[in-house]
């Protein structure tokens, strides 16, 4: 099973995650990159505005990015289960 990397950036620096985690495919990882951003941002909306997840593929190389979105938005731009 492939590892994906989720890595924060706070818009001052990098914060990379050293773990990774194994997940079934890319779907899989929006999937799981979605519930990070939500947990993260819970109760911090204005922290997180700006704030990154990209997504890393085991060999290092970015598979995707997301943002977090403003204050003023939601996470309901980024639907909680993907097709």
């Amino acid at each position: 099973m492939p590892r994906y990397f989720f890595n924060l950036h706070d818009g001052r620096k990098l914060i990379p995650d050293p773990d990774g985690t194994e997940l079934a495919d890319p779907h899989a990882a929006r999937a799981h990159a979605v519930r990070v951003m939500r947990e993260l941002s819970r109760n911090r909306e204005e922290t997180t505005c700006g704030w990154r997840l990209v997504i890393c593929e085991e060999c290092g190389m970015p598979s995707f990015e997301l943002s977090f979105p403003p204050a003023h938005d939601t996470m309901s731009r980024y639907p909680p289960r993907c097709a």
